[in-house]
């Protein structure tokens, strides 16, 4: 028998939603060997906003009056604008937001699309150059292109002319350091561009299950 004298138990209780005084000693038993049912993925869903499970859309649109460029932004974690319930507005400190995938439609238009998903945040930890100088910036990162449509029924993007509509993407977000997630959109005439994004809001620590 073993004893647990770090802090590697403490985000249990915020990821469970456990209440009351804990042991004063935490033992690791090594003296056997068991067959176990792993919960997390049970606790995982069962700890979901209450009435879902866990999944919801969002969507940015860009609705091009000309032929222009045009982004529309939004804090996933804290909802100025638009949101639906149960989407929980702000974001409680016991979930984190899961990017899963995204896809583009084209609402109306004619326009031809250019069309980029892109995150920033502001938790950069280090940056150096090729000097060796050491770099601070604030950088959005790219996370999915769309530069063709195509027409079934619905009109919808293509990733880079030929990769197909969906980006699989499967990243948790920051809370901390302002997380902004941006679509961008490049039209040649009147259009309406939208980005519908798969978000995953599950118990801190435990993971998705959007992907699997």
């Amino acid at each position: 028998m073993k004893r647990v004298d770090s802090d590697a138990l403490g985000i249990v209780t915020k990821a469970l939603g456990l209440t009351g005084r804990g042991a004063a000693i935490t033992e690791f038993l090594d003296a056997q060997l068991d067959q176990t049912l792993d919960v997390l993925p049970l606790v995982r869903r069962g700890r979901t906003q209450a009435g879902t499970e866990g999944i919801f859309t969002g969507v940015l649109q860009n609705v091009h009056g000309a032929a222009n460029s045009l982004t529309t932004s939004v804090n996933p974690y804290n909802i100025a604008t638009g949101r639906i319930a149960p989407y929980p507005d702000p974001v409680p400190a016991q979930f984190d937001i899961w990017l899963l995938a995204a896809v583009v439609r084209q609402n109306s238009g004619t326009g031809t699309l250019s069309a980029v998903l892109d995150f920033q945040s502001n938790v950069q930890g280090w940056g150096v150059d090729d000097s060796g100088v050491a770099v601070v910036a604030t950088l959005t990162q790219p996370l999915a292109f769309w530069d063709a449509v195509a027409v079934e029924g619905i009109t919808f993007g293509l990733r880079n002319g030929a990769r197909g509509p969906y980006a699989r993407l499967g990243i948790r977000l920051p809370r901390f350091g302002d997380p902004v997630l941006t679509f961008r959109s490049t039209s040649s005439a009147v259009a309406t561009f939208s980005c519908q994004v798969v978000l995953g809001v599950f118990p801190v620590s435990l993971g998705q299950d959007g992907l699997a």
